[in-house]
């Protein structure tokens, strides 16, 4: 599913389920996570994992949708990880509200070139 501003995808493979956003979480695309993460609550799935390594922008909603969803698998004894870019706006919003005391949270190396405020600059290439 896709907005304008949010891309989701959902795979799964046996008890496992990796839901992975990419683009703008915010107060206008949440609307559409929403729905889906209920349908991903009532599911079989136990192993759920949050994928926000391709996620640019978060909002204060978008940090509600991901508490919402942690506190729906505790309740149902499954388990939930987020993964997050390293160095990324997302990784220092969660660092920031301390959300790492309430669910594991993976942060995934950064490549070379890629940067949560645009372009590569000249000091993220590789030298010779």
């Amino acid at each position: 599913m896709r907005t304008d501003t949010l891309d989701i995808r959902i795979t799964g493979i046996g008890p496992s389920l990796c839901v992975t956003l990419s683009g703008e979480l915010d107060l206008y695309s949440s609307a559409s996570l929403a729905p889906l993460l209920v349908e991903v609550n009532e599911g079989d799935a136990q192993d759920i994992a949050l994928d926000l390594t391709g996620l640019q922008y978060i909002d204060s909603t978008g940090l509600m949708q991901i508490v919402r969803v942690y506190r729906t698998t505790r309740g149902r004894s499954r388990s939930f990880t987020v993964h997050v870019r390293e160095g990324s706006i997302v990784q220092r919003v969660l660092r920031l509200i301390g959300a790492g005391d309430l669910f594991p949270i993976v942060v995934e190396p950064a490549t070379v070139g890629s940067s949560s405020y645009g372009p590569a600059r000249p000091t993220d290439l590789p030298h010779d």
